[in-house]
């Protein structure tokens, strides 16, 4: 679009179109660039269950917060059980108690 309105050069630099190893440089940059981004957001969701709430030219923006909130649930989890194994420590007394004569 740009081009359209301003119009373009007659010649392209020279040494991007006839060299090939200039070519497959910017190809492979582009492909790992491009590798990081996914293998990143990937991990980070699969691992940490995060998403980015940004991605821009300047980089990936990630969640502040979402790290502290999966911590109090796992404390939250953890205290559930605790309270479980021992109302059922309890409840396993009271039965060989009961079968005493």
């Amino acid at each position: 679009m740009a081009s359209a309105i301003v119009g373009s050069h007659g010649e392209a630099p020279a040494y991007a179109l006839s060299s090939s190893v200039v070519f497959y440089l910017e190809r492979f940059v582009a492909t790992l660039s491009g590798s990081y981004l996914v293998l990143a957001v990937a991990v980070r969701g699969l691992i940490r269950g995060e998403l980015p709430s940004a991605i821009s030219k300047e980089g990936v923006t990630w969640p502040e917060g979402a790290a502290g909130g999966t911590d109090d649930a796992i404390a939250a989890l953890q205290a559930q059980i605790d309270k479980i194994e021992f109302d059922l420590q309890e409840l396993s007394e009271r039965v060989v108690l009961r079968r005493l004569p």
